[in-house]
Order: C-alpha cells, then structure tokens, then sequence
C-alpha cells in the first residue's frame, strides 16, 4: 500500500501553467495520477512526480480523493468542484 507521502504524477499543465486538476486516475498497480484532462500532451516529460500529500495540501478541492479505490478514476468539469 502507498503512503500519503509517496510520489504521484502530476500534469505540468497543473504544476506549472495553473490548469486546474480535472481527471484523478488511481492504477491498477496503485500509482496516483493528477491531471488536467487536455489532449495537448506531447510526451510523457510534460509530467512531474509530487509529493502526493503535498498535492492535496496544495488543492483542498481535492479533499477525499484518496478514498478512490484502485482502478479507478474520478473527473470533474471544474477545478472547484469535488
């Protein structure tokens, strides 16, 4: 099982371009995923690795999400909603 302080994959377009976090993916292998649902990814280097407690410190909006079991994944419209 990952700990809260393990590291996820974050989109840099949240990290670094302020997109908001749309789409959560929790693996089958239990790596977390936090992304901002665009299609305009060129390659896996526009992704980041994250202290995944830090994140959710980051985003309260993101409160409960790791409640999601895994294989699973949640999305939202918004950056404000839960």
């Amino acid at each position: 099982m990952h700990s809260a302080h393990s590291p996820a994959f974050i989109c840099r377009h949240c990290l670094d371009d302020g997109r908001p976090i749309l789409l959560v993916v929790h693996d089958r292998d239990g790596d977390w995923q936090f992304l901002c649902g665009g299609t305009d990814h060129e390659s896996a280097e526009q992704g980041a690795l994250i202290c995944r407690s830090c994140l959710l410190e980051r985003d309260s909006s993101l409160g409960g999400i790791e409640m999601l079991p895994i294989g699973h994944e949640a999305e939202r419209a918004s950056g404000t909603d839960r």
